[in-house]
């Protein structure tokens, strides 16, 4: 086996001249992959002046030095761009939409505990949290647990005049 299974990283052979063409290849394709930030997802066109180690998902359709390379992930190494296809699984951080993504197989998709939420402040799981109600848990049971001898439930009112109340509601009426 010349490559890594999960990343294809290639493995410095026995008796390989200049081995540290191997382990630099390698590391650069390290440094693309972990922790991944991604400037945008949405260029077809690959950036004038890019700064070395710039990273982008190259967006459907794209052309020029990315062309052919819808989806996947590109990097600026080297005064050049990179292509590193995504595997199933992937998350990256799109830094112009502030949010997370995971690659799917097949498309890079919006992260959230099923709802389709992706607003860093907002989260739902198996409900869609908004702004008024931001995090949303739909489910038969909820379980908040103790860690040491008591366990509080805090509801803070911004001034005395304000309510603060447990509402219980059958088909979203009030009770």
């Amino acid at each position: 086996m010349d490559f890594s299974p999960n990343l294809t990283l290639p493995y410095v052979l026995s008796n390989q001249a200049e081995k540290h063409v191997t382990v630099n290849e390698s590391l650069r394709a390290l440094d693309a992959l972990v922790q991944i930030h991604v400037l945008s997802r949405a260029e077809t066109v690959p950036p004038e002046a890019p700064h070395e180690g710039d990273r982008y998902i190259a967006a459907s359709g794209a052309t020029g030095a990315w062309q052919g390379m819808d989806g996947a992930l590109v990097a600026f190494q080297d005064e050049a761009w990179t292509q590193y296809p995504p595997a199933a699984g992937w998350i990256a951080w799109i830094g112009d939409e502030q949010a997370i993504t995971v690659y799917d197989g097949t498309d890079w998709v919006g992260v959230s505990a099923g709802s389709g939420n992706t607003a860093p402040d907002q989260l739902g799981i198996n409900g869609v949290a908004d702004l008024v109600n931001r995090l949303v848990v739909r489910s038969q049971a909820s379980l908040f647990d103790n860690e040491g001898d008591d366990h509080r439930l805090k509801i803070n009112k911004a001034t005395p005049v304000d309510t603060a109340s447990l509402l219980f509601q059958s088909d979203y009426i009030g009770h």
